[in-house]
């Protein structure tokens, strides 16, 4: 017991802790989870913030380079000998003013003086790196041939300040249209003047270098698809990051794509504070969980072992005066309480027990002394009733009736009646033995003082025995048939005990069954003999096959003519043949007859 009691503690034990780590787990995982998702977006954030702010850098690099070309070109085209040169187209102007150096001062690539009439005065393309004149290309002179279109003479004074970029060639370029006016920045204007810079890989690593940040011109993915979207960030890989922003042209379309790619350190970080995080969290969680468990285990576990030892020791000694410890003020304190108070209700239930058993032990001796001396005191005077009825019925036959006149019809009527009468007399006085010695056998089988008295029997002789016994019984329209198989065991039985059971099993059978057979079947299987007492009778109810083996009980109410029993003759023999090990039962149909069975183990 007391091993069973510690497995379950055990038990207790084990699914505390089982659900307490599901539970820490759990919250580790949400926590984690949670907090990786707060985390990470967080460093995302923040890379993506860096990002554009790399990306805004170098936009703002570019406008910056391209309003300072504009201011150049303002230099240029607000300029009173520039106004003049429009009409006069005085060479000495473009010898002086727009020569290689000024293109270099400049950081130029391209000038366009065109006048009212959209007539271009002067065109000129240089490299910067290589510091000589080139031709005008086939896309350079497109773009002159578009402003020309696009700023006509009749558009020509609404032309201030138009700066930006356009592509040529896939290949960007910062442009700056002024109107050429005088240098008070009066009119009217004469032409435009136009001035463009190739954004080319030196310009790039200008702005690189203004910058720090690394950035590169991409014309591989379409800038369409990024239209209305400021900034695009797409992370390439755990390492690196890449952000892109659309810089559209002076038609305000999208020209081409910023690309700035960068290690992606700030995003390692976050991941690497995750790992802190969950390790932190093991740690903390474990450690707070083997806190939490050793105070379950001091204020619960270990006090719900002591009460099951109490418990168990108090049903190990059966004394309910003990009590259990019940200190405090918690639950199981109040469980504690309960127990004691449920011990002084057992205590004063098995005081109140063992009165009451003491008095039913005098009622019960008080009613099979009463049941003894009535059996005893009824058997004497029947004993002298069936006596003296059979001596008066043996006097009447030899003494009387030879000297009667047997002729006389009333004489003979008469002794015939008072013959019948003594036969009643001795078959009743029988039967109230019977029934006195059922009553006295029920007695002493609840007593447990029924008396057995074994020795070797042979099945085969007690049978016919019985049979013999009950053939005053029977009808003429009834026959018994006996069916015993060859070589019966002999068994140790109480040989008047076994003869009780068939006389009252085949009694029966014959008190319900009007005409037909009752057949003594005796068969040997299994080291175990089986008796059948099987007649063609009323039958039995299938819902009283266990009634009908109860004290009192009886199922032949219906039948005319038959006297009623006890109800004790089935329940004496279930009795006798459960006290050697066998068993007894029927089987049945209603209105076809009955089998009543039962075994006796071979010993």
């Amino acid at each position: 017991m007391k091993k069973i009691l510690k497995v379950n503690i055990m038990k207790l034990r084990q699914k505390t802790i089982a659900i307490m780590l599901i539970t820490f787990f759990s919250l580790v995982v949400i926590c984690f989870a949670a907090s990786r998702t707060i985390i990470v977006k967080s460093f995302l954030n923040l890379e993506e913030q860096d990002m554009i702010k790399d990306l805004e850098r170098v936009v703002d690099i570019i406008n910056y380079d391209i309003n300072n070309l504009s201011l150049r070109n303002k230099d240029y085209s607000e300029w009173d000998q520039t106004y003049s040169f429009i009409l006069d187209k005085n060479k000495n102007y473009i010898e002086s003013e727009l020569g290689d150096e000024t293109f270099s001062n400049l950081k130029i690539n391209l000038m366009f003086i065109i006048d009212k009439n959209n007539n271009p005065v002067f065109a000129k393309s240089y490299d910067l790196k290589d510091k000589n004149e080139l031709n005008i290309n086939k896309y350079e002179q497109d773009l002159l041939h578009d402003i020309c279109e696009r700023y006509a003479s009749a558009k020509m004074s609404s032309v201030d300040n138009i700066q930006g970029i356009v592509m040529l060639n896939e290949i960007p370029m910062m442009i700056s249209i002024r109107s050429i006016l005088t240098s008070d920045s009066k009119g009217p204007s004469r032409g435009i003047m136009v001035m463009g810079r190739y954004m080319d890989a030196e310009e790039v690593g200008y702005i690189d270098k203004i910058t720090h940040v690394s950035f590169e011109i991409d014309n591989k993915d379409n800038a369409n698809d990024y239209i209305g979207k400021e900034f695009v960030i797409k992370p390439v890989n755990i390492n690196s990051i890449s952000g892109y922003t659309v810089f559209n042209d002076i038609y305000g379309k999208p020209a081409f794509l910023i690309k700035h790619s960068m290690k992606r350190d700030t995003f390692k970080k976050g991941l690497e504070s995750i790992r802190y995080l969950a390790i932190s969290l093991i740690i903390i969680g474990a450690a707070f969980l083997y806190a939490v468990m050793i105070i379950i285990d001091q204020l619960v576990l270990r006090r719900l072992l002591k009460l099951n030892d109490e418990v168990k020791d108090i049903g190990k000694k059966k004394d309910f005066s003990l009590r259990v410890e019940d200190k405090g003020k918690d639950e199981l304190a109040s469980l504690s309480r309960s127990i004691n108070l449920m011990l002084i209700t057992l205590e004063n239930s098995l005081t109140d027990l063992k009165i009451n058993n003491e008095k039913l032990k005098e009622l019960d001796d008080l009613k099979s002394s009463f049941i003894s001396s009535v059996s005893h005191e009824l058997r004497t005077p029947l004993t002298s009733i069936m006596g003296f009825s059979s001596l008066i019925k043996s006097k009447f036959n030899k003494k009387i009736i030879p000297s009667l006149d047997i002729e006389d019809i009333k004489i003979k009527k008469a002794s015939d009646q008072i013959a019948a009468n003594a036969d009643i007399i001795i078959s009743e006085s029988k039967r109230l033995t019977d029934i006195v010695n059922s009553v006295l056998d029920i007695s002493k089988i609840e007593a447990g003082k029924m008396d057995y008295k074994d020795k070797i029997v042979d099945v085969e002789k007690v049978i016919y025995k019985a049979a013999d016994s009950v053939k005053c019984l029977m009808d003429e329209n009834v026959k018994l048939i006996i069916d015993i198989n060859k070589n019966l065991p002999t068994v140790k039985y109480d040989e008047d005990k076994l003869l009780q059971v068939l006389i009252n099993l085949i009694s029966n059978s014959i008190k319900f069954t009007e005409k037909g057979f009752i057949t003594c079947r005796a068969t040997v299987d299994n080291e175990c003999i089986t008796i059948s007492i099987i007649d063609t009778g009323m039958g039995i109810e299938e819902k009283n096959y266990e009634v009908i083996f109860n004290r009192f009980s009886q199922v032949g109410d219906s039948l005319v003519g038959k006297p009623r029993g006890t109800g004790l003759g089935l329940s004496i023999c279930k009795n006798i043949i459960e006290h050697y090990g066998g068993r007894i039962w029927v089987e049945s149909k209603l209105n076809e007859g009955s089998s009543f069975n039962f075994t006796l183990p071979v010993v």
